[in-house]
């Protein structure tokens, strides 16, 4: 109870103070007679600036219309010059056919008389502009233009459509320094919108809209960078885009400038796959496409490129020795379920195969690289490999080394007669129906054969000439054969033992006859 009583004596005592220090201060303005300059009903002439200078603009001053001068000056008289800023109006806002007006300041300046009120009129001057679209150094037609965006030096931004009419400030006044004084407004072109995502801009300087009623806009192309990277990171790579061409550095990038952004757009060629040695490699473009942020006068390209290398294909036999190509009538290989078959005469030239090729995974380009699985190689009609066991990686060093399940036969001729060794022409056929036809001289081996069974004919056999004989490793085949020789020799002694036989008899016979007659006498 007590504490409030205080606080309402010092609040009533507050009050008071402040009461007085107010009459103070108060009454001797109250007490002091109005100045005859601006005294009530005090007549006088009413001095107009309008900024800009304007000529033609209709003021209403205090119910009196003027119109400014050449010079956007006026002059009226009026009955009572106070508060004759506040009774300034706009009479009309429109100048001509093309230009608007409207009324943003009024602002006293200093008297420099008596009697005479001086006052500075801020004007917005707005042009009513037509829009028109050409083509310029743009490969832009105007009918690929829907739309624009027009930006003035206060910050201002219209859209706006070609051919369409648009109403655009062109001066305005500003309060500056406490004083108002005219800011010229142009416009520019800040975008360009198309029906087609293509990159353009306009040339020329900023407009006027002020005593212009058409705005001719001209396209131009945009200048920039373009930065290249292939998928897989190719160095020495040379593309092509447009009429500008970009080598890949060790990363695979290559930036260049272009006179054009939109050149990105174009699906790039390839002009040189290896600038160190373009036989290494053959390189493809599969896709080409613009990635990352969009930044001014920027863009980056994604090529995804698919890479071929030729493989020479070099056959060999279980020791490592070399098979002549010329043997192999086709080769099989498998990529990922698809059958790839190689014949003669390709087998005998290098073989163009894919390496890496490039794909999406999750929206981003991946190079795949690509492995080849030998299925059959058939020489002298038998295939001579295992399915599946050997695999060819075209980006490997040599990857073309492939290994023949083949074997040696090893033939050799007795005369079966007389056991001893002889020369003789072999051929042997194959199940295939191939031949191939050697000279046992000396134990002959043939080598490189394929898996299988086999028909030998030893020429010089009279009897016993064909044999059969499965190769399925290295193999000896001793052979023993009746020659002609053995025939002529068995049919001699045939003859020797039936002469012989013969001669023995009639010895015989001629001993027993002279005893039968003596037995007879």
């Amino acid at each position: 109870m007590i504490s409030s009583a205080r606080r309402s004596v010092w609040s009533r005592a507050h009050r008071a103070v402040v009461i007085a220090l107010a009459s103070v201060l108060l009454l001797p303005t109250l007490a002091a007679p109005v100045s005859s300059a601006t005294g009530p009903g005090r007549a006088g002439t009413v001095q107009l600036r309008t900024v800009p200078a304007t000529p033609g603009v209709r003021l209403d001053v205090a119910g009196a219309t003027v119109t400014t001068g050449p010079a956007g000056t006026a002059d009226v008289a009026v009955a009572d010059l106070n508060g004759i800023a506040r009774r300034v109006t706009l009479a009309g806002s429109r100048l001509n056919a093309d230009t608007t007006v409207r009324m943003t300041h009024v602002h006293p300046d200093p008297h420099l008389a008596s009697h005479v009120s001086r006052l500075s009129i801020g004007l917005a001057l707005t042009s009513t502009v037509s829009l028109r679209i050409t083509s310029g150094a743009s490969t832009v037609v105007p009918a690929q233009v829907s739309g624009i965006r027009l930006h003035a030096i206060t910050g201002a931004v219209e859209a706006a459509r070609p051919g369409q009419t648009v109403r655009l400030l062109a001066r305005r006044a500003v309060l500056r320094h406490g004083s108002l004084r005219t800011q010229q407004v142009t416009w520019g072109v800040d975008h360009v919108t198309t029906t087609s995502p293509v990159a353009v801009t306009t040339a020329g300087p900023r407009f006027d809209p002020l005593g212009h009623p058409s705005w001719v806009v001209s396209l131009a192309p945009v200048t920039g960078t373009v930065t290249i990277r292939t998928v897989p990171e190719l160095a020495g790579v040379t593309l092509g885009l447009g009429a500008l061409t970009a080598t890949t550095g060790p990363a695979g990038t290559a930036t260049v400038p272009v006179s054009d952004l939109n050149v990105a757009r174009a699906v790039p060629k390839v002009l040189v796959s290896d600038t160190a040695s373009p036989a290494r490699r053959v390189v493809r473009v599969t896709a080409a496409t613009t990635t990352g942020p969009r930044v001014p006068r920027e863009r980056h390209l994604l090529v995804a490129l698919s890479v071929s290398r030729p493989v020479t294909f070099r056959f060999v036999d279980p020791r490592g020795r070399t098979i002549p190509a010329d043997r192999v009538q086709r080769m099989q290989l498998s990529q990922n379920g698809r059958v790839i078959t190689i014949r003669q005469p390709q087998l005998s030239a290098p073989v163009v195969l894919p390496s890496v090729a490039p794909r999406q995974v999750h929206g981003r380009w991946v190079a795949r690289r690509l492995h080849y699985t030998v299925t059959a190689v058939w020489t002298d009609g038998a295939n001579t490999v295992f399915a599946g066991r050997q695999r060819i990686d075209p980006a490997q060093r040599d990857p073309g080394r492939i290994t023949l399940s083949v074997y040696a036969l090893t033939v050799t001729v007795y005369d079966a007669l007389l056991g001893q060794r002889i020369s003789s022409r072999t051929v042997l056929t194959s199940a295939s129906g191939a031949r191939r036809s050697v000279r046992t001289t000396t134990p002959a081996r043939i080598e490189a054969l394929p898996r299988g069974l086999y028909q030998i004919h030893v020429a010089r056999a009279a009897f016993g000439g064909h044999y059969p004989v499965l190769v399925s490793r290295n193999t000896d085949a001793d052979l023993r054969v009746i020659t002609r020789a053995d025939l002529a020799l068995l049919g001699v002694s045939l003859l020797v033992v039936a002469a012989a036989m013969v001669l023995t008899g009639k010895h015989l016979h001629r001993r027993r006859r002279p005893t039968h007659l003596e037995g007879r006498t």
